[in-house]
């Protein structure tokens, strides 16, 4: 528990940051969360990142402001009702999937994981979107955990009463006992600290033969972001 209390601690603040950047990330999940070497959680691939609202240009030289996107894109399990139902997302579709990672860090799955079986899937996930139903917790996790089962229904939710469209969701009680002010200076203590075998693991990184310092997010051509 304080494990995943911190982690998705700092998966948060990264989500705040895109944003309020203007970006939709539309692709959170346990394989873009990387810890580094001060035990601190990371967003990585911004490759299907969306700027939103975005600026797009119609006929004859005109242009629109679009508040929602379209795209079905992402992780099919961890897609938000949105996605599914082809009504448009907005950056709440973040803290659905936000959500999702949440649930994994304490059950070791996907909440929405059907064995492969996407028809099953985008169909649980579409009968919460409409509000016919809701996520289904087992009630010894709810005994013994109640600020995050609450805070993960307050994330897998239908999207007009989802945590971070009217609701910090740093704000929720499950994190009363963050210091997000400390996590931003990156004093605040991380409950697990990676081991490394020596340096040479995060020295530096090999691209198509050619090796490149570790990203540490001070590079010149990252300052815009």
């Amino acid at each position: 528990d304080p494990v995943a209390n911190f982690m998705s601690a700092c998966l948060s603040e990264a989500i705040k940051h895109i944003h309020d950047r203007g970006y939709v990330h539309r692709d959170i999940k346990p394989e873009n969360c990387l810890i580094d070497t001060n035990g601190y959680l990371k967003v990585a691939d911004l490759g299907l990142a969306k700027r939103l609202p975005a600026v797009v240009e119609v006929e004859k030289g005109r242009t629109e402001i679009c508040l929602l996107a379209f795209t079905m894109c992402g992780t099919p399990e961890l897609m938000a009702p949105e996605f599914c139902m082809a009504v448009g997302y907005e950056k709440g579709a973040d803290w659905w999937a936000f959500g999702c990672t949440l649930f994994e860090m304490y059950f070791g799955r996907n909440p929405f994981e059907a064995g492969g079986d996407l028809k099953r899937t985008f169909n649980d996930v579409c009968v919460i979107g409409m509000g016919k139903g809701s996520l289904q917790l087992d009630p010894m996790f709810e005994e013994f955990y109640p600020k995050a089962a609450h805070l993960l229904r307050c994330c897998l939710t239908r999207a007009s009463e989802r945590i971070g469209k009217r609701d910090d969701v740093q704000k929720h009680p499950y994190y009363s006992g963050i210091d997000f002010d400390a996590l931003r200076r990156l004093t605040a203590e991380a409950p697990y600290i990676p081991m490394l075998l020596n340096e040479s693991e995060r020295a530096r990184i090999v691209i198509d033969n050619q090796s490149h310092a570790v990203y540490d997010g001070n590079q010149e051509w990252c300052k815009d972001f």
